[in-house]
């Protein structure tokens, strides 16, 4: 399996490069006004609404002081939703064997986020489950929210 590897603060994580679309450099992100935690706002990707995963505020860590600096990384989950993901910055594209992804003991909220890690060269590798980017009362939410976003006010 062929993975990106980002950083997010002082972690090394992977996802999926079969479920990337693009890594583009951070763009003005529009906040909402109510969505889930972790989501920062939405972005206009050629004229579709994205809306932005900080994988910072997911890990716990405080937001980048300047996140002008920041990368993006558009992602397609399972059904065809399109996600951007705000990660420090992309490191490198690798290829691992699926063995030797190995599961995690952690805490419930991140090993739903987690999918195993992988011992490198460069240290620990933690391989994300891209499709629990959001959990499913979280998609509903932002579905929500997103649909409120595009209808014009009455």
């Amino acid at each position: 399996m062929d993975v990106l590897v980002v950083a997010v603060g002082d972690v090394r994580c992977g996802l999926d490069a079969a479920r990337i679309d693009a890594v583009v450099r951070a763009v003005a992100i529009t906040p909402l006004p109510v969505s889930p935690s972790g989501v920062r706002g939405i972005v206009d990707v050629r004229g579709d609404v994205v809306p932005v995963v900080d994988l910072r505020l997911r890990f716990g860590l405080e937001p980048l002081l300047d996140d002008m600096h920041a990368q993006i990384v558009l992602l397609r989950m399972h059904g065809g939703q399109r996600i951007a993901v705000q990660v420090d910055r992309a490191l490198d594209l690798v290829s691992l064997d699926a063995s030797e992804v190995q599961p995690v003991g952690v805490a419930a909220r991140a090993s739903d986020l987690v999918r195993g890690a992988c011992a490198t060269r460069e240290g620990l590798l933690l391989v994300h489950d891209i499709d629990a980017f959001l959990a499913s009362g979280e998609r509903e939410e932002l579905e929500h929210v997103l649909r409120e976003h595009r209808e014009p006010a009455a």
